[in-house]
């Protein structure tokens, strides 16, 4: 639940994208679509630059993109990571720019600081009990 809760706080995604032959051009659609098709696991989270504690349930969660525009989100939770839930979504990207549509009508967009063949990081602003954050979620390429 903790994890499906970050991600739907994803609102603002900014994809960046780099490789050895990186022209300087984060704004490259087709490389971005390209690059992210893959299965992604969280590796970490920081709000406002402060490293969050993750549990070993949200260290399981993970984010699978298909090259049709579809993806799912797999999430564990409970005292031992017991309980396994699913999202699907589907996602498009315009630039830099990631914007997930789930199934409830909810969507979010968000911004990549880095997409490359192993790591996934994006940051998002959310604002909380009258708090805004910035937070920056970074995924591990499976």
């Amino acid at each position: 639940m903790k994890h499906l809760f970050y991600f739907l706080l994803a609102s603002t995604l900014v994809f960046t994208s780099c490789n050895k032959d990186d022209d300087g051009d984060t704004n490259d659609t087709s490389s971005n679509e390209a690059s992210i098709i893959g299965t992604w696991k969280l590796a970490s989270i920081t709000d406002n630059g402060v490293p969050e504690v993750l549990d070993s349930c949200d260290l399981e969660d993970f984010y699978t993109y298909s090259s049709n525009g579809s993806g799912v989100n797999n999430y564990n939770y409970g005292d031992n990571c017991e309980i396994s839930d699913t999202d699907n979504f589907t996602y498009t990207i315009n630039g830099n720019m990631l914007t997930l549509n789930f199934g409830d009508g909810d969507s979010e967009t968000a911004e990549i600081t880095t997409l490359n063949e192993s790591t996934l990081a994006y940051s998002y602003s959310f604002t909380e009990e009258g708090t805004t954050y910035l937070s920056v979620e970074t995924y591990t390429k499976q």
